[in-house]
């Protein structure tokens, strides 16, 4: 009986280390990609330093930009569904990822705490480009991403 009870919990301690080492999912169909923090490393990493709504001082953010993960992983969907950890979705155009639009993974050069609104935050260049600091990308700014979907 204690083997069973030590296979049992090893199964489940494995499943729970695998599922903490992705931080994001990405949902392409019938396709789901799950995408660990040194994943997100691989990608020529943009740094964006500014305030927002949310922080008041200014922030340096380092991240992914959205385009590059949906050309690595050929996302061509015209829509992307966005959800947080705590289920909260948004809808975003893929367009988005033109103007700018990336995943931050750093704040001030420290991953971002799940308190902090992370550990995926998807954000806009607000300082560098002034038509994006307005109500419509502030509100499809996303703190706490865990999965994007290709509608």
């Amino acid at each position: 009986m204690r083997h069973i009870v030590a296979i049992v919990l090893m199964f489940f301690c494995g499943y729970s280390s695998a599922a903490d080492h992705s931080i994001l999912t990405l949902k392409l169909g019938d396709k789901v990609i799950n995408l660990s923090y040194e994943d997100m490393l691989e990608f020529t990493p943009v740094e964006h330093t500014m305030s927002n709504l949310w922080i008041e001082k200014t922030t340096t953010y380092t991240g992914v930009k959205l385009s590059g993960i949906l050309e690595k992983y050929k996302i061509t969907n015209e829509w992307l569904q966005l959800t947080a950890l705590n289920d909260y979705s948004i809808e975003v155009p893929i367009a988005d990822a033109d103007k700018g639009a990336f995943i931050a993974y750093l704040i001030d050069g420290k991953q971002i705490k799940i308190r902090d609104k992370g550990p995926l935050w998807l954000l806009y260049p607000f300082k560098e480009n002034k038509v994006l600091d307005v109500d419509l990308y502030h509100n499809r700014s996303i703190w706490q991403l865990k999965v994007i979907e290709g509608l």
